[in-house]
């Protein structure tokens, strides 16, 4: 938490005038990998994704494919490399940081052989922040970061006069409601916030900028 109270003072100094940015994703804001990251290994079972052709994971982490059927006696996993067959394992399941086309050829108790192909991809990040909140309305209700893919986050809002008016500390947070400490409404106007979000790929982000209240 202290990292999160540095890169807030940080984002202080570049508060953003108008409307704030649409859309921040952490491979377009170059970000530098969070020190204390550590990476995170997704499985994925092929039995119980039948349907399934496309799986996602995020970047700097692992996945671990497998088939958790009894029936398969023997597996060959394999890379498809422009039009090519790598082979990658034998074992009962395969462990992969890197996109792209994979095959696994698996032979069943009763010698009856299938294969199966699958793609993987990097899960998308990013962040956006609303331009216009209404506390009364039934769209932006609450003023809160939309998000892909964060994994923590940290957050403050402030008036034109820089008086704090909401902070946040966890995107379990359902955001500001327009509401001051107090529980008096707070006026329609320019209020600044200032981000610092922590992306599941271990990258992290501080940014700022502004949106308008309205009532």
């Amino acid at each position: 938490m202290e990292l999160v109270k540095q890169l807030l003072c940080v984002a202080f100094i570049f508060f953003l005038s108008g409307c704030s940015q649409d859309r921040f994703s952490d491979d377009e804001m170059d970000a530098e990998i969070y020190d204390d990251f550590s990476p995170t290994i997704t499985p994925i079972d092929l039995s119980s994704n039948s349907q399934a052709s496309s799986f996602c994971f995020y970047e700097n982490n692992f996945v671990r494919v497998l088939a958790s059927n009894p029936n398969i006696v023997a597996f060959e996993w394999s890379q498809i490399v422009e039009g090519d067959t790598i082979y990658l394992s034998s074992s009962d399941n395969v462990q992969l940081a890197t996109t792209g086309s994979f095959k696994v050829s698996l032979e069943l108790e009763d010698g009856f052989e299938i294969e199966r192909l699958f793609t993987l991809s990097f899960c998308p990040t990013s962040v956006d922040f609303p331009s216009v909140f209404t506390p009364s309305g039934t769209t932006f209700s609450r003023w809160r970061p939309i998000e892909q893919g964060i994994q923590d986050w940290s957050y403050v809002i402030e008036d034109d006069e820089g008086n704090v008016v909401y902070e946040s500390q966890s995107p379990d947070q359902q955001g500001w409601n327009g509401l001051l400490s107090n529980g008096i409404e707070a006026p329609a106007g320019t209020y600044r916030f200032s981000f610092y979000g922590l992306f599941k790929t271990g990258r992290t982000t501080v940014e700022s900028g502004s949106f308008v209240l309205i009532r």
